[in-house]
């Protein structure tokens, strides 16, 4: 179980702030022991009440040693080879998608720079034949940024935008 003050990410809505571990017996009928998180999103407005014991994907939010691991390995994470070995085939979309979603929706931050990396090397082949980046690429990639570097933003405690600028220099000594 997660305390009150952790950061975690909790499904699509990314990095949270658990401000409280409470029951809802107050505003709902529902069980009086049922322990619920009350989540504020780190990048977004509103609240969230869910059960402690949910259904969505939880888990909390990568160390700042890891994050700082991450980051300097970015020339060394391995871009995704099954979208690499067809970049100028955009044909099959259903597939492509397939295989953004099944990297994104493990919320592994190795994994969403992955993604990440991939699209930004398959941007670059593309630039170089004279083509562009299809919105299917483009789709997963913003996924993928706002996922990743949300959680090493508040890992690293830094804002947003600077982790942006961080992972674009880093992939920009990249050479195809």
């Amino acid at each position: 179980m997660y305390q009150q003050g952790d950061f975690i990410i909790y499904g699509s809505s990314g990095v949270c702030h658990i401000e409280e571990v409470c029951t809802l017996d107050h505003i709902l009928m529902s069980d009086k022991d049922q322990l619920y998180y009350k989540l504020a999103p780190i990048y977004d407005n509103g609240v969230i009440y869910t059960p402690i014991n949910t259904a969505i994907f939880i888990r909390a939010i990568i160390t700042k040693q890891q994050a700082e691991q991450l980051v300097s390995q970015i020339t060394e994470i391995v871009p995704i080879p099954e979208i690499l070995e067809n970049v100028c085939d955009n044909h099959n979309v259903r597939a492509l998608s397939d295989l953004y979603e099944k990297f994104l929706q493990t919320y592994d931050p190795e994994k969403l720079l992955q993604i990440i990396k991939t699209v930004h090397i398959k941007n670059s082949i593309l630039i170089k034949n004279s083509k562009q980046l299809g919105q299917t690429d483009q789709k997963y990639m913003k996924q993928a940024e706002a996922f990743l570097f949300g959680e090493l933003a508040v890992a690293l405690e830094i804002s947003y935008d600077d982790l942006k600028k961080l992972i674009e220099e880093g992939l920009s000594t990249l050479e195809y």
